[in-house]
């Protein structure tokens, strides 16, 4: 037996259209030719019947589509699977959002979770995998000079604004005895995040480590390892390492 597609817009619904509803108000309504799916394209939905409608149910279906009310049930997850920015708190019950709606944000490739709708103050939890980038330079850099001499460059990819650790390791050295280096660890060439002195010796590799919690603007950032020694004699750096991570 054919199928019968009728095809609707869903703007000439007065409230949308909750297609799991109006499945059950056609099933209940006198259409002799049983439906099959209702194909849902967003701004239209296809009724996908048994066979061509006779005039009775015809007029049946119609009627069924002009009562149709669209509203979202209490129990309903409502979800935006097309979303290109991050939800809010104003993305909330008010907005027909519930806990357990899914938001996926098609800029930068992120799911949501709603865990609480209330209104003004819903609460989405990210539920892909957090920003996690790492840079490292194993050779060894020479600096004879007291100016900074960059190590170490590590550029994020374009990061949304919030809060991320930063860590950071090398190794300190120079084959002219004892000598005192200066590291320093700085996001876009303002923001200094440590500045760590060093006893480097030729005999021994001195090593140094630390991590420190930033904000950071909406964006991609450079982070830069930099170092530089005490007086004009040469100063080694080796095994440098840069990583950031989201929080």
């Amino acid at each position: 037996m054919p199928e019968h597609t009728l095809p609707y817009k869903v703007s000439n619904f007065t409230a949308g259209v909750n297609v799991p509803r109006l499945k059950k108000e056609i099933s209940i309504a006198s259409i002799s030719q049983g439906l099959i799916e209702i194909k849902d394209f967003t701004t239209r939905i296809d009724l996908v019947f048994e066979d061509d409608l006779d005039n009775v149910s015809e007029n049946a279906l119609y009627t069924v589509l002009d009562s149709h009310d669209g509203t979202p049930d209490a129990d309903q997850s409502i979800n935006n699977l097309s979303g290109t920015t991050a939800p809010t708190v104003n993305d909330d019950i008010d907005a027909g959002y519930s806990v357990g709606s899914t938001w996926i944000n098609q800029t930068t490739d992120r799911e949501y979770t709603c865990v609480d709708s209330t209104a003004a103050a819903a609460v989405w939890k990210q539920t892909t995998s957090k920003l996690f980038e790492y840079s490292e330079s194993e050779g060894e850099t020479s600096n004879s000079t007291t100016s900074y001499v960059q190590k170490l460059r590590h550029t994020t990819a374009a990061l949304l604004a919030g809060d991320f650790l930063i860590e950071y390791c090398a190794e300190c050295g120079t084959p002219e005895g004892s000598q005192n280096v200066r590291t320093k660890v700085e996001v876009d060439d303002t923001t200094i995040i440590c500045e760590w002195d060093a006893d480097a010796n030729g005999t021994f590799w001195n090593g140094f480590s630390g991590f420190k919690k930033i904000t950071l603007t909406a964006g991609a950032h450079d982070i830069d390892m930099d170092f530089k020694s005490s007086s004009a004699t040469q100063v080694n750096i080796r095994r440098a390492r840069i990583r950031i991570r989201e929080l």
